[in-house]
């Protein structure tokens, strides 16, 4: 919630813009016709964060957590129907938001039960849908922007990464944990 915050922080003085909606993967693990399904299913939830570009990181922290968990009360509306409503769809972009933010838990090492084997897909070959997202993995111990190459000059994406690592230390260094 945080990072999200942190990420929506950046973006804001980025874009000199007080408002931003980002797009997170929701696993849907709650409804009863699909439970039988081996796997899961995903619900796009869109997060409307309203950092102001001047704020500190402890507001962006908030901004960060209210906004993901505001998201979460309507994590059940399917996405489509927001996107419908908006307006016509295409099979390839984002309709609503063209900026993501995930956090996976998937495994990044194969796994064996019993005689089958599954590998990962390396994470270079997934299509994505957004202009920017900002992917984590649950562990923490990495975070990626990842986006279309021809969307994007290499010095861009590099320096917005160097900015959100800044950002990330120096919030680090200025919270004081809890006791």
């Amino acid at each position: 919630m945080g990072l999200t915050g942190l990420f929506g922080h950046l973006l804001s003085r980025t874009l000199r813009s007080e408002r931003t909606v980002l797009a997170s993967p929701v696993a849907i693990r709650d409804d009863p016709d699909s439970a039988h399904l081996m796997g899961c299913l995903i619900n796009v939830v869109p997060m409307v964060l309203v950092p102001r570009p001047t704020a500190d990181p402890a507001a962006a922290l908030a901004a960060g957590r209210e906004a993901v968990l505001t998201a979460l009360r309507y994590a059940d509306v399917p996405y489509r129907d927001v996107a419908r409503v908006l307006g016509p769809l295409t099979a390839s972009d984002d309709p609503v938001t063209n900026v993501g933010v995930e956090e996976f838990n998937a495994p990044q090492e194969p796994v064996r039960v019993g005689d089958v084997v599954v590998k990962p897909m390396p994470r270079g070959h997934v299509r994505l849908r957004h202009d920017l997202t900002l992917s984590v993995a649950r562990s923490g111990a990495s975070a990626q922007l990842l986006h279309p190459v021809q969307n994007w000059n290499v010095n861009e994406i590099q320096s917005l990464a160097q900015n959100l690592a800044e950002l990330i230390s120096d919030t680090a260094a200025s919270v004081t944990p809890e006791k």
